[in-house]
């Protein structure tokens, strides 16, 4: 074995339309690695996050780099590449000092407001795309951080030259900088002259980081690993096809491409592989693909030769099935013939624009241009934490989901003043059609309003369904739900208990107690209740033995308090905290209010600063109040007109079982986790947008199609949480705020699968809109005959977290939280 011999093989994009294996040597790999290390003084003291998938070699530097300098490697979760918020979530939870990121990534993790509290970075490496000053100053927490520019092609063993930002720079592209040690850099016109200062050339890259070349690719090989004319005989230089220039101050600028390659979101693309993939397609005669510049960043764009009748789905959809998602264009356009050079190439300058032709939710930015679609664009930024949308965006292509509606209707309801059913934002689909609704005239929304405090108070009614099983099982488990969050190394015990303190003392529900008056259940607020912070020591293997000891611990309504804070301390580890909560006062959304307050509180108070949270204008049980004055029979008869229309004849849902079903229902159970291959959930949620369908009803078609596969019925009862906080002043609020929908799953009829969607997405649309009933009050209606063998109504629910697509309506939830359920 020598370091000559081959580390790895390396698979880019080819110009000819077939990926190309680069071999790289030990060499090269441990050139970088070593000069990475050396360079960024990376130490045992580092945390590197290596969240980079490993088909792409920067993927690594991350795992080599501080394994060789003593640091350790944090093993990202699943999916925190595709999911901003979690990766955020991922530096700050975990201490992350070093960070490698593209650009067009950063700029969404700085968009985050967490992005903040990562106050443990020290180093971040931008890579893979040009960076610009603005980023750059923007990522810069603090004058600590340094940021680091990185350039380097496949072919050269990751980075070629670095540039460290200093600050000064305000505009304009952050310069590639200097060679890394061991790599030689030289900047030659097209008759290998090298150029002057400030003149544009192209880069050619030698030393130890050059590979040995393409695998069983000799000819092209040959063509971009070129002899080097300045050097000793025998060695070679890359030429990678970029245009540079050297500054007066010695370092390098990039400038573009010499060829049609391009890169999009940090990935290596040319666009020969796509255009020979669409060519296969029965109905393209030709195809040419290139890039633009959109408002969020360059994109891909197909012009196809063809037949009249194939549409852009119908071509987007054929690449899904073959291609990456990223390598899949943002518009199609079709052209009668395509414009040729002198000498019969395709002229790619003289191609319309992409904004010409393109799908309606890609085409010219257009603004805003009455009250009322600057209001809904507005209110679409703030959800979305975007620039304003163009009134002709499609916000289901854009794959929004049924909670980020729901926000979306609290942001104009606080605007406005006017109640936007959701039932009527899901039949529009853009910024034009939702400003409609909000016409002069529209229906007021009532405020919840503070209540007085003089006696017991009414419980809401998903509450009073709680306290019911409360009654028929006290102190029953399966409905314990907590959070588990680690606690900044500088935060001391008393810092916890304080900030424990103070989410009890400002969330009146967690100091709240419950009994009956009169046969009627109440809810009595406590003007003030201490929970204790307990100390438990454990080590890393025995932690879930632990959390799974305290999340099986039921609560007494009676006594109080529903809440429970455990502070768990781990050996040569960061503590964390165990918070548990009875479902009565709690419910997702919650756990992720508390999160984000525990978080400020622990930081505030290691740092020595003073906590300012925003004020609560109400408490939980003046929503109580409110929804019960809401809830008229005016109301109830419209609801119950409906839901009897959509449940009558409802069928139990009939699963094939191993054993007997018991007499009476048991609450035992377990949890089996599975993967859905990323391929897979792509191309489901890509046909769900085509169809203007959440990834809520697109997965629940995906649910039930299996359950009609399992049981052998097409009409199946499924149920779901939905929230009910419907006002804007309730989105700070601790609470359980769910209310349970049935959703009549009909597949009867030969479907195809877009079919099935389609059908789905209307039934959820109007369930959603009728969903003001408490489930309570159905059952009640609905139910005469009561088998105790099985829940009421529905058998099996379908619960999607959107946090899991990057939808959350509150950026910490979600990763650290852990769930107890029947």
């Amino acid at each position: 074995m020598t370091p000559d011999n081959a580390a790895y093989v390396m698979y880019t994009s080819g110009s000819t339309g077939r990926p190309k294996g680069v071999v790289i040597s030990h060499t090269g790999i441990a050139n970088i690695t070593r000069r990475t290390a050396e360079v960024h003084r990376i130490t045992t003291g580092d945390r590197v996050l290596q969240k980079t998938t490993l088909t792409f070699d920067a993927s690594a530097l991350e795992l080599f780099a501080p394994l060789i300098g003593g640091a350790t490697v944090v093993m990202a979760p699943p999916g925190v590449e595709r999911d901003p918020a979690a990766m955020v979530r991922a530096v700050a939870e975990n201490d992350i000092t070093v960070l490698q990121v593209v650009p067009s990534v950063l700029r969404l993790l700085v968009e985050e407001p967490g992005w903040q509290d990562c106050t443990s970075l020290r180093l971040l490496l931008s890579a893979g795309e040009p960076l610009h000053a603005e980023l750059a100053q923007r990522a810069r927490l603090e004058t600590e951080l340094e940021v680091w520019n990185g350039y380097g092609p496949t072919e050269c063993s990751i980075n070629a030259t670095e540039h460290l930002f200093d600050g000064s720079q305000s505009s304009g592209q952050v310069p590639i900088g200097r060679p890394v040690k061991g790599t030689q850099v030289l900047v030659l016109d097209p008759t290998f002259v090298p150029v002057p200062v400030g003149v544009v050339g192209e880069l050619f890259l030698g030393g130890a980081g050059v590979a040995r070349g393409y695998l069983g690719l000799p000819s092209l090989t040959a063509e971009r690993f070129v002899p080097d004319p300045y050097g000793r005989p025998g060695t070679r230089l890359y030429r990678t096809g970029d245009m540079v220039r050297w500054r007066p101050d010695g370092t390098l600028e990039y400038v573009d491409r010499t060829d049609h390659q391009v890169k999009i979101n940090g990935v290596r693309i040319e666009p020969g592989e796509i255009e020979n993939v669409l060519a296969a397609h029965p109905a393209v005669q030709a195809a040419v693909v290139t890039s633009f510049r959109g408002t969020a960043g360059y994109l891909l764009a197909a012009y196809v030769r063809g037949e009249d009748d194939l549409s852009h789905d119908e071509s987007r959809a054929f690449l899904r099935e073959r291609l990456p998602a990223t390598h899949v264009p943002a518009v199609f356009l079709r052209v009668a013939e395509f414009p040729l050079t002198a000498n019969g190439k395709v002229d790619r300058a003289a191609l319309p624009s992409p904004d010409s032709g393109a799908d309606t939710a890609q085409r010219e930015h257009v603004a805003p241009r009455t009250a009322a679609e600057r209001r809904v664009a507005r209110a679409w930024a703030a959800v979305l934490g975007t620039e304003p949308l163009s009134v002709h965006d499609d916000i289901f292509r854009l794959g929004v989901s049924s909670l980020q509606l729901t926000m979306l209707a609290n942001q104009l309801r606080a605007a406005s003043g006017q109640d936007i059913p959701l039932r009527a934002l899901f039949g529009a689909g853009t910024v034009e059609s939702q400003a409609l609704l909000l016409a002069p005239g529209g229906a007021p929304s009532d405020p919840v309003l503070p209540i007085g405090r003089d006696g017991a108070l009414p419980l809401s009614f998903g509450q009073r369904r709680l306290w019911f099983l409360d009654q028929l099982e006290p102190r029953n488990p399966e409905w314990v739900t907590g959070l588990w969050l680690r606690v900044p190394e500088a935060a001391a015990t008393e810092d916890v208990q304080q900030a424990v303190d103070t989410v009890v003392d400002r969330h009146e529900i967690l100091r709240t107690t419950y009994t009956a008056m009169d046969g009627e259940p109440v809810q009595i607020p406590a003007a003030t209740a201490t929970v204790p912070v307990r100390i438990r020591e454990t080590r890393r293997e025995e932690l879930t033995a632990l959390l799974r000891e305290e999340l099986v611990q039921g609560f007494d309504l009676t006594s109080g308090p529903v809440i429970r804070a455990v502070l768990v301390r781990l050996p040569d580890e960061p503590a964390g905290l165990l918070v548990t909560v009875h479902h009565i006062a709690f419910d997702g959304w919650s756990a992720g209010i508390l999160e984000r307050e525990l978080r400020t509180l622990l930081a505030d108070r290691a740092a020595g600063r003073s906590s300012e949270l925003p004020e609560l204008t109400v408490q939980y049980a003046d929503f109580a109040t409110w929804e019960q004055e809401q809830l008229t029979d005016a109301v109830v008869e419209y609801e119950l007109e409906y839901w009897h229309s959509v449940l009558d004849d409802l069928p139990a849902l009939e699963l094939p079982l191993d054993r007997g079903r018991p007499a009476v229902r048991s609450a035992a159970g377990d949890t089996v986790p599975f993967a859905v291959p990323a391929p897979v959930a792509k191309t489901l949620l890509g046909i769900g947008r085509q169809q203007g369908a959440t990834p809520f009803m697109t997965l629940l078609t995906a649910f039930a199609t299996l359950l009609s596969r399992y049981s052998g019925q097409w009409d199946i009862p499924v149920g779901t949480p939905v929230t009910s906080r419907n006002r804007p002043e309730l989105e700070g609020v601790v609470g359980f705020f769910l209310n349970s929908l049935v959703l009549r799953c009909r597949l009867e009829g030969d479907l195809s699968y877009i079919e099935a969607v389609t059908r789905l997405r209307d039934t959820c649309r109007e369930a959603f809109a009728h969903d003001q009933l408490p489930f309570e009050r159905l059952v009640d209606e609905l139910t005469m005959d009561r088998d105790m063998s099985r829940t009421p109504l529905y058998q099996v629910a379908f619960d999607l977290h959107d946090e899991l697509f990057g939808e959350t309506p509150h950026a910490e939830d979600g990763a650290g939280d852990l769930t107890s359920r029947g």
